[in-house]
């Protein structure tokens, strides 16, 4: 959980009107559904925005929010842009938590035989 500021919550870089968004209320059936709660909201706020076109559920990324990134808010008709994001842009893995931080390839083949066993110089002979 985390304290939404509702006046500074951006949909496709238009700021949404924080009077028309709230905490979206989940029907009682989704509650007691078998499925469960999808790992996404885990990371984010379940919205809802009461737009002139009807409603839009939307997830409010927790990390963007906190660092006032205005690509925070994303409409939900999916989960996988969201997954994908959570990848991308934090190095999340919905499943696993957060990833490793992958290792550097080494610039040239003598950076990358530097380490190896017998090896007391960048270069062999």
């Amino acid at each position: 959980d985390f304290v939404v500021n509702w006046t500074n919550v951006w949909l496709n870089n238009a700021r949404l009107r924080p009077e028309r968004l709230g905490y979206r209320i989940r029907h009682k059936n989704a509650i007691r559904s078998v499925k469960g709660r999808a790992n996404i909201w885990d990371y984010g706020a379940d919205l809802e925005y009461r737009a002139a076109d009807g409603r839009k559920v939307i997830w409010l990324c927790k990390l963007c929010h906190q660092g006032d990134d205005r690509g925070a808010a994303k409409v939900v008709d999916s989960h996988q842009h969201i997954v994908s994001h959570l990848f991308k842009a934090h190095r999340i893995d919905i499943n696993k938590g957060l990833m490793p931080d992958t290792p550097s390839s080494p610039s040239s083949p003598w950076e990358a035989s530097k380490d190896l066993a017998g090896s007391r110089s960048g270069v062999a002979h």
